[in-house]
């Protein structure tokens, strides 16, 4: 347990190396809900240690929920979301009702997109009509590896054009450790 988190209380020192994905990601949420922000339900998807829960917190946010897999990365967030969820995506559905959240953030995903693939139906499903899907990632990630162009832009394609989700917003930001390139993507559900 001690190695668990040491290393997850490492995993915010990334923040010194020039990390602001959670910052643009907290942004894109502060831009679609200018109002009412106490009122909006987000999910966190891949919640980590709640970076992007602090920035949207002093956004005004107070309805934030975690998905997170690892239990030594919720130790450290639980006190900063409403509700934690120790589960990762996969081919099973979100243990939440449809039409629950206006908004899901997935911010620094590092897994394989195989699972998030997977979940992008799901997510759409969670989120209520006219809400807001944002996935904040490399954009060597996405431009680069076989499963991200085999099966998540694919599904990002297919989704639109079922009449899921929109896409707003697909554009390249530099703001990952070591001088990185990071892709932020925006949807919203239809």
């Amino acid at each position: 347990m001690y190695v668990v988190v040491q290393i997850t209380q490492k995993y915010n020192d990334v923040i010194e190396e020039g990390y602001t994905a959670h910052l643009t990601t907290a942004g894109v949420i502060g831009d679609v809900f200018p109002d009412g922000r106490e009122t909006k339900e987000i999910l966190d998807i891949a919640a980590g240690t709640g970076l992007v829960a602090d920035e949207l917190k002093k956004m005004g946010f107070r309805l934030i929920d975690a998905l997170e897999p690892s239990k030594g990365m919720l130790e450290l967030a639980v006190k900063k979301y409403r509700n934690v969820f120790n589960q990762g995506l996969s081919k099973d559905p979100l243990p939440f009702p449809s039409d629950k959240y206006d908004a899901i953030t997935i911010c620094g995903w590092h897994g394989s997109a195989g699972p998030l693939a997977d979940s992008l139906s799901e997510m759409t499903r969670v989120v209520k009509p006219g809400g807001y899907i944002c996935i904040v990632t490399r954009m060597h990630y996405v431009q680069n590896l076989d499963d991200y162009k085999e099966t998540f832009l694919p599904e990002c394609i297919k989704l639109e054009a079922d009449g899921k989700w929109k896409q707003l917003e697909f554009k390249g930001f530099m703001g990952y450790p070591f001088n990185n390139e990071g892709v932020k993507m925006v949807f919203r559900v239809c």
